[in-house]
């Protein structure tokens, strides 16, 4: 087992190795509140690819049982310690800035170091990053024979995500060393792949550089923007993959799908229609955890299938009316959103900060359009605040709640027939908010 705070780690993450084989690895990042999750996507990994090796980065947070259990899964799994401390050592940053400590707070400081990805090509000619809230649905060979340098699903593009740091120059492009236009993609970092075909140890050493220019102005996606940029910067040869095969939200997914990601709010450990629609998750986490014991609190089993689904039935009935209208379609064709249906509710994700939703009550057959907004970068937080009690005062019946990291504005003035007119106005009116986020 490695320490991230090691002299050694500078330059090598140096591995033990128990079953390499042809030099691939899959690379996963996680701390103990989701260690469930972690088992689950080790045992899901080790169906398809049981002589390949597995790197864990972890905070500290995993005990020696929890690591017992991991190598009881699969043999094959390493592990290596960054805590904070570390973390800051390593890197040599502060983070007591209030983007930092909202980061944190909001993920891990281990969500900040998916570019540990290159330091692993010092051991492995291939590595695979993946996302906790992953499924691998089929064999996946192909992306082991990939003949670039780094492979990933496209996101945003990669001046959208910076937007708002450019925008408030608070940096710019050219002490990024970087040129980039509105072209330029950026990845989706559930599923990143690296070949040993470049300099990645340059490209590593980029990345630290970034990091410390942008922890304490750059708040959600900066782990997928400094990937972007190094792969920018080094003029990395890319291959984006197919959005309908790999790294595919559960709602897009076919037969065809091969990796589903079931980023967003929704996950098979606590969504009812996941888990009737998406056995696999919660089989193998059934399993492991009498085997095991791993359970969580945030794993909500469902119990009664039939009960649920007719439950679904009658509020995708409410929508019905809702589906059929123009101005839905309208919607979907204007807003450049992810559409999600939960269990009661139609949600429009617009970025990992900020999504909309209209929420269906059967009981009192209510509905409710929501505007909110999660764990955004507290470097804009002065800005948002202004916006959303302008929003407030500009539309008669909102109402606004402010938690610690988040801000949920919502109406529930509008009946079925004038709701989505409502919602679509709520939308128009909060075009200046999502600047900022």
């Amino acid at each position: 087992m490695n320490n991230c705070g090691d002299d050694t780690m500078q330059n090598n993450m140096h591995l033990s190795n128990n079953e390499k084989n042809g030099k691939r690895c899959f690379f996963l990042i996680s701390n103990r509140n989701y260690f469930f999750a972690l088992c689950v996507l080790i045992r899901n990994i080790n169906k398809f690819y049981p002589n390949y090796m597995i790197v864990v980065l972890e905070d500290g947070s995993l005990t020696s049982s929890d690591k017992k259990i991991i190598i009881d899964i699969k043999k094959s799994t390493e592990f290596i310690t960054c805590t904070k401390d570390d973390f800051c050592k390593k890197y040599n940053v502060n983070i007591n800035s209030k983007s930092a400590v909202d980061f944190i707070e909001h993920y891990s400081h281990l969500q900040y170091l998916k570019f540990e990805i290159f330091n692993l090509l010092e051991q492995y000619d291939t590595v695979m990053y993946l996302d906790l809230d992953i499924i691998i649905k089929q064999n996946i060979d192909e992306l082991f024979e990939l003949e670039c340098d780094i492979s990933w699903r496209n996101g945003v593009t990669l001046l959208n995500k910076m937007r708002s740091i450019l925008d408030r120059k608070l940096i710019t492009l050219k002490s990024l060393e970087v040129n980039v236009d509105d072209k330029t993609q950026s990845l989706n970092g559930g599923l990143i792949i690296v070949n040993k075909s470049f300099n990645f140890r340059a490209a590593h050493a980029y990345s630290v550089e970034i990091l410390r220019k942008l922890i304490d102005i750059q708040g959600s996606m900066i782990d997928e923007i400094i990937i972007s940029l190094a792969c920018s910067r080094f003029g990395l040869n890319l291959i984006a993959l197919d959005p309908e095969i790999y790294n595919v939200h559960p709602q897009y997914s076919t037969i065809g799908t091969k990796i589903i990601h079931f980023f967003g709010a929704f996950k098979p450990w606590s969504h009812t229609a996941l888990q009737i629609f998406y056995r696999d998750w919660i089989d193998n986490y059934l399993y492991l955890n009498e085997k095991y014991k791993i359970e969580s609190d945030n794993v909500k089993v469902v119990n009664n299938y039939g009960e649920c689904i007719v439950q679904m039935h009658y509020v995708y009935m409410s929508f019905f009316k809702l589906f059929t209208n123009n101005i839905f379609y309208k919607i979907l064709n204007e807003l450049q959103t992810k559409l999600e249906i939960d269990d009661n509710k139609i949600i429009f994700v617009y970025s990992i900060n900020l999504y909309y939703q209209i929420q269906y009550f059967m009981d009192s057959n209510k509905y409710i359009i929501s505007l909110n907004i999660n764990g955004y970068n507290a470097i804009n937080s002065n800005l948002i605040i202004e916006e959303t009690e302008q929003l407030v005062r500009n539309i008669i019946g909102l109402k606004k709640k402010t938690l610690k990291n988040s801000i949920y504005i919502y109406t529930d003035k509008f009946s079925q027939e004038q709701v989505l007119r409502g919602f679509y106005f709520i939308y128009k009116n909060s075009a200046r908010l999502r600047r900022y986020l």
